[in-house]
């Protein structure tokens, strides 16, 4: 079943449903490092857009850090790449798999930043994921956070 009819409009989720629907140890580990490393704050929210039905938002200084859209098995995120962080982005880019390359290649700078859509399957996803995050994480709080390395 589709997360938009397990939880209608007027159903809105818990975060142990959305984790229990995602069933993804990425989407655990993922939401470990947003709360406890960056103190980001979830909120959950129906969108009727091109991905409907209830997504999180995780913010941190009233910024979003980046948005979770569950998906059956996995979840796919939306995360902005600032225009001004352009240098560390392309650094960034060059660590990650061809997968997510692609993906923020084909996206076009739109008000200061990229809007890329990802999906996080397995690992080197999650992994590429946190290098942006991070640079998003220091664009909202003017401060650096070390990328553990695994």
């Amino acid at each position: 079943m589709k997360w938009n009819e397990l939880f209608p409009k007027q159903t809105e989720p818990t975060l142990t449903q959305v984790s229990e629907f995602i069933d993804s140890k990425y989407y655990l580990m993922l939401v470990e490092l947003l709360t406890e490393q960056m103190q980001g704050k979830p909120t959950i929210q129906y969108i009727g857009c091109s991905l409907p039905g209830w997504n999180i938002k995780f913010k941190k200084s009233g910024k979003s850090l980046l948005t979770i859209y569950p998906q059956n098995g996995y979840f796919k995120v939306l995360i902005i790449a600032s225009q001004k962080m352009a240098e560390r982005n392309q650094q960034a880019l060059q660590r990650c798999n061809k997968d997510f390359k692609v993906t923020y290649e084909e996206n076009d700078y739109f008000n200061g930043a990229k809007w890329i859509f990802f999906d996080i399957k397995e690992e080197t996803h999650l992994r590429d994921l946190r290098e942006f995050l991070y640079i998003r994480y220091e664009v909202i709080t003017g401060k650096q956070l070390t990328l553990a390395t695994e």
